[in-house]
């Protein structure tokens, strides 16, 4: 049937638009394709391409003639390459057979985030941790069956993340797992609390194995309550500051007290002083002028004596003479 329709551009694209379109039926009704967009019939043995576009394995390997040993495998709906046909993930048909009944709940009409992982523009309902991207319901199932994301963690979109594209990039970032810079293809699960540093489990097992650590996500409440017994402490530590200040404003009244009574202290023994010396002064310069006037007239009695003996001795030789 593909080979007949190959033949000309206008009966390949009646193959893939009617069928297509029943595709895009299916996921607005809530499921997943269950008929090849190539043959239309019933999946056989489906493969997901790349760009998450589900066909047979052998349509796949049949279209324009792709062959398992070309590097590269182009998609007959949105022309995206993925890997070569033979290394495609298989789909799991029971993921399209069994569908829980909480996925009914989250048909939500008029949502305003879209799914950023296909080209659908279908509204998203979930959001993937490890992709940092919102997912459709096809996206979503299809995460579950691929191996590559096997590990990925999906979380259900709150009511206020769909009608809101901020408050769900800010959840997300928040909650975006971050990768292990040593060892690049690990998430960090663990913060070590003696080295202060998250660890992937191979960290742990490497080079801190025996120390203590906890969960990551228990990190906020860990530095939570050392922050509250910073805070506490240095509530503490303020009470004191407090009661220092207070005896330090005490002790600069009592010294501005103590220097102002030195001060007066000093003025009176200066004063005191200053009395003592000038009374000693009087009495130095009192008894000084006692002795001198003592001396001089010592001196002018010799004086007088000495003058009398030269008359004296003046009229004694007049007397001879005569």
């Amino acid at each position: 049937m593909l080979d007949e329709s190959c033949e000309s551009s206008d009966g390949l694209d009646n193959i893939f638009s009617d069928d297509f379109s029943k595709i895009s039926t299916l996921e607005e009704a809530g499921g997943l394709p269950t008929l090849c967009g190539i043959c239309e019939k019933p999946f056989t043995n489906p493969v997901i391409l790349s760009c998450l576009h589900i066909f047979d394995h052998e349509c796949v390997r049949n279209f324009e003639k792709n062959d398992s040993m070309v590097p590269y495998t182009k998609c007959p709906r949105c022309d995206t390459l993925s890997g070569s046909v033979k290394t495609l993930e298989a789909y799991d048909l029971s993921v399209a057979q069994t569908r829980s009944e909480e996925d009914g709940s989250h048909k939500v009409s008029g949502a305003t985030v879209k799914c950023s992982v296909c080209t659908d523009g279908n509204d998203a309902l979930y959001r993937c941790l490890h992709c940092a991207g919102t997912l459709c319901e096809r996206c979503r199932d299809i995460h579950k069956v691929m191996k590559v994301f096997s590990n990925h963690e999906i979380l259900d979109l709150t009511e206020e993340e769909k009608g809101n594209a901020e408050i769900l990039q800010r959840n997300m970032l928040n909650t975006k797992p971050v990768m292990c810079t040593i060892h690049p293809e690990s998430t960090f699960t663990s913060f070590c609390l003696q080295c202060h540093i998250p660890l992937c489990e191979t960290c742990f097992e490497c080079e801190h194995k025996g120390h203590i650590t906890i969960l990551l996500e228990l990190v906020p409440t860990h530095i939570d309550s050392l922050l509250s017994d910073m805070v506490e402490c240095c509530r503490l530590r303020q009470k004191d500051f407090r009661d220092s200040i207070e005896m330090m404003h005490s002790l600069l009244s009592e010294l501005s007290s103590s220097r102002d009574a030195n001060k007066t202290l000093i003025n009176k023994t200066c004063k005191q002083w200053i009395t003592s010396i000038e009374r000693i002064k009087d009495q130095f310069v009192h008894r000084n002028r006692e002795i001198h006037d003592e001396l001089e007239m010592k001196i002018w009695s010799r004086i007088n004596t000495m003058s009398k003996t030269v008359d004296h001795v003046d009229f004694a030789c007049d007397f001879v003479k005569v």
